[in-house]
C-alpha cells in the first residue's frame, strides 16, 4: 500500500525555490534595465515591496493555474501555455493595481512604469520556461552522468526528418539499453537539408541514400515516415536492391495511433508496404440491382453456414458476415484449432451474434445431411478447400474428392433443403487448368452450375487471385525464400 503524504517534497521545494529566486530578480532587474542603473528615489519604495510581494504573489497565482502539477521533466507546448497565462495574469493585475487602484487609495502614488511590467513579464516568462526546459534535456541528455561509450552500436541512417524521426531520436537517446546510433537523416524536402533535428544532421536527398549508408558506415535504413506512398516505399527498396543494407520502418499512421512509444513498433519491410493497393471499402447498404436488395438486409436475421471458416478467407467471409447480425453464424470446418480461434475472436468482438463453430468434414455426407436438417441455412458460402498446387499434384484423387465431389454434394444439399443463396469459392487457377487442383476447381464450378437449371436455390461462383497473405498463396512462399538468400521457386517447369 502507498503511504500517502501531505507534505510537499525535496524536489517540490526546488522547484518553489527556483521560481521564487526567478521572480524577485526579474522584477529587481527589470527596474534596473528600465531606469539604466540608477533607479529613481520616487520608485525606491516600489522596487522593495514589489520585489517582495512578486515571490509569494507569482507562486499563489501559478498555484492556481495548474503550474505546479506539471512533470517538468516532460515540460511541454501546453505545459508552456498554461506557464504564459499564469505569468501574463500576474503581470497585467499588477499593473491594473499599481496604475488604477493604487493611486485612489494614495494620490500621488506612482504606478509600475509600462517599460518595467514589459522587462519583468519577459525575464519572469524566459526564466521559469527555461528552468524546466533545462530539466527535461538533463532527462534526455544527462549532463554530469558519464555514459558508457556503447560497444559496435548498430548504426541506423533515418529516411524522412519530419515528427516521426524526431520521436525516434529522443526515444534513441532516453534508452541507450537499445545500442543504436543515429548517424544521420536523409530527406528530399531541400528546406531541410544541411539542417538538424534533435542535433542530428539531414545530409542529403533520398537518391543518396545508399552512398550516404556507406560513407557513415550505417547497416540499417530505417524509414520513418508513416504517410508514405507505396510508391515512395517502393523506390527505397529499389535504391537499395543489391546492397547489404536492411530496411525497416515505422508502421502507418493507423497502427502508429494504437501506441505512443515508436521504437517498439518498428518492424521489417512487408510486402503490403510497397503494393499500394487501395483499401476497398465494402458498403453493406447499397443495393446491388432491383432483383437483389443489399447485403444487409440479405444477411440480417438469417442464418449462415460458411464451410472452411477457420481458413484465411473463410474466416474473413465470417469477419464480415457478422458485422451484418444474421440469426445464427455456423462456422464449419476439419480443423479444430483453427475453427476455435475464429469462435473466440468472433465471440470476443460481436458478443451479441449467436455463432456456432461445427468441426464437420465436407467430404462426410451423412454429417453434413445432419447438420442441414438441424439448422436449415438460408444462405451457404463455401470455402473450404485443398489449395496447395504442388501437393494436390501428387495426391489427384484427393483435390478431385475434397473440391469437386464435396463440393457437389454441398449444392445438392443447399438445392434440397431450399437454401436461398450459395456462394462458392473458387480460384484463378480454373481458368484453362494446367494443374490437378485448378481442374478440381473448374470441375467444381461445372457441376454446381448444373444445379442452376432446375433449382430455386441461387448458385453463385467467384474466381479468387493469389490472396495476401492466405495460407494457400505463394506470396510467403518467396518471402520466405527471400530471406534465406533464395533461389525463388516457381512450380512452372519452363
Amino acid at each position: 500500500m502507498v503511504k500517502r503524504t501531505f507534505f510537499p517534497s525535496v524536489y517540490r521545494f526546488g522547484q518553489l525555490g527556483l521560481d521564487s529566486l526567478v521572480a524577485a530578480s526579474a522584477c529587481y532587474l527589470a527596474f534596473l534595465i528600465r531606469f539604466e542603473g540608477n533607479i529613481e528615489p520616487v520608485y525606491q519604495d516600489v522596487v522593495l515591496w514589489l520585489t517582495v510581494i512578486a515571490v509569494p504573489g507569482r507562486l499563489i497565482t501559478q498555484t492556481l493555474f495548474g503550474v505546479y502539477q506539471q512533470v517538468w521533466r516532460l515540460f511541454g507546448l501546453k505545459d508552456s501555455i498554461t506557464l504564459f497565462n499564469a505569468v501574463t495574469f500576474y503581470s497585467l493585475g499588477v499593473l491594473v493595481v499599481t496604475r488604477l487602484g493604487m493611486p485612489h487609495i494614495q494620490p500621488g502614488f506612482k504606478g509600475v512604469p509600462l517599460g518595467v511590467a514589459v522587462i519583468d513579464w519577459a525575464f519572469c516568462l524566459m526564466g521559469m520556461a527555461a528552468l524546466r526546459y533545462a530539466r527535461r534535456r538533463t532527462i534526455q541528455r544527462p549532463l554530469f552522468r558519464r555514459s558508457r561509450r556503447a560497444q559496435n552500436p548498430q548504426r541506423v541512417l533515418i529516411v524522412g526528418a519530419g515528427m516521426a524521426g524526431s520521436l525516434i531520436v529522443q526515444e534513441v537517446r532516453q534508452n541507450p539499453q537499445l545500442n543504436v546510433e543515429i548517424v544521420g537523416f536523409v530527406d528530399d524536402d531541400r528546406s531541410k537539408l544541411g539542417r538538424r533535428v534533435e542535433g542530428v544532421k539531414v545530409l542529403g536527398p533520398t537518391s543518396q541514400l545508399v552512398s550516404l549508408a556507406r560513407q557513415y558506415y550505417a547497416k540499417d535504413i530505417l524509414i520513418s515516415m508513416p504517410s508514405a506512398s507505396a510508391a515512395q516505399m517502393r523506390r527505397i527498396v529499389e535504391l537499395t536492391r543489391g546492397t547489404p543494407l536492411k530496411l525497416k520502418v515505422l508502421p502507418g499512421q493507423a497502427e502508429l495511433i494504437q501506441e505512443r512509444s515508436l521504437t517498439p513498433q518498428i518492424r521489417e519491410i512487408q510486402i503490403q508496404d510497397i503494393l499500394g493497393r487501395p483499401e476497398i471499402k465494402l458498403d453493406f447498404s447499397e443495393e446491388f440491382n432491383t432483383h437483389f436488395p443489399s447485403a444487409s438486409e440479405q444477411v440480417y436475421q438469417r442464418t449462415v453456414l460458411v464451410t472452411g471458416a477457420g481458413g484465411t478467407i473463410g474466416s474473413e467471409i465470417s469477419r464480415q458476415l457478422a458485422r451484418l447480425q444474421p440469426k445464427h453464424l455456423l462456422l464449419l470446418g476439419r480443423g479444430e484449432n483453427s475453427i476455435f480461434l475464429i469462435d473466440r475472436e468472433l465471440r470476443r468482438t460481436f458478443p451479441h451474434v449467436s455463432i456456432m463453430p461445427i468441426i464437420a468434414d465436407i467430404r462426410h455426407s451423412a454429417r453434413l445431411e445432419r447438420i442441414f436438417q438441424q439448422w436449415r441455412p438460408d444462405i451457404v458460402f463455401h470455402a473450404a478447400a485443398h489449395k496447395h498446387v504442388p501437393l494436390m499434384q501428387h495426391h489427384p484423387t484427393e483435390a478431385l474428392e475434397n473440391n469437386a465431389i464435396a463440393s457437389a454434394h454441398l449444392a445438392q444439399l443447399a438445392d434440397r433443403y431450399e437454401v436461398k443463396t450459395f456462394v462458392a469459392i473458387s480460384t484463378d487457377k480454373a481458368v484453362d487448368p494446367s494443374n490437378f487442383m485448378g481442374l478440381s476447381k473448374r470441375l467444381s464450378e461445372l457441376l454446381i452450375k448444373a444445379h442452376t437449371h432446375h433449382s430455386k436455390t441461387r448458385f453463385l461462383v467467384v474466381r479468387f487471385g493469389n490472396v495476401l497473405g492466405s495460407r494457400g498463396s505463394v506470396v510467403p512462399i518467396f518471402k520466405e525464400q527471400i530471406a534465406q538468400g533464395g533461389p525463388i521457386t516457381v512450380t512452372d517447369q519452363r
